[in-house]
């Protein structure tokens, strides 16, 4: 492949990355998980960790944060 068809893909995927990303963020609670997990995923490339681990960590990060965080927004509305 051409080095320009790659480049492109490259900006394409991203393109829809964000297209999948932005009906689900319209909640603040989900924006600030996607913004934890890329922050969690840029800290932790910085530091040296491989790109595909650092990605999975963030996730399961980030997966964790929007679990802690609907646990306590359902725990909120209960009276005990």
């Amino acid at each position: 492949m051409s080095e320009k068809l790659v480049i492109s893909s490259g900006i394409a995927l991203y393109a829809l990355f964000i297209a999948l990303l932005m009906p689900a963020v319209r909640d603040f609670k989900n924006f600030v998980v996607a913004f934890m997990g890329m922050g969690m995923h840029f800290i932790l490339k910085e530091i040296g960790v491989a790109a595909g681990v650092s990605i999975v960590l963030a996730m399961v990060g980030a997966a964790l944060i929007g679990l802690i965080l609907e646990v306590k927004d359902k725990n909120k509305g209960t009276v005990t």
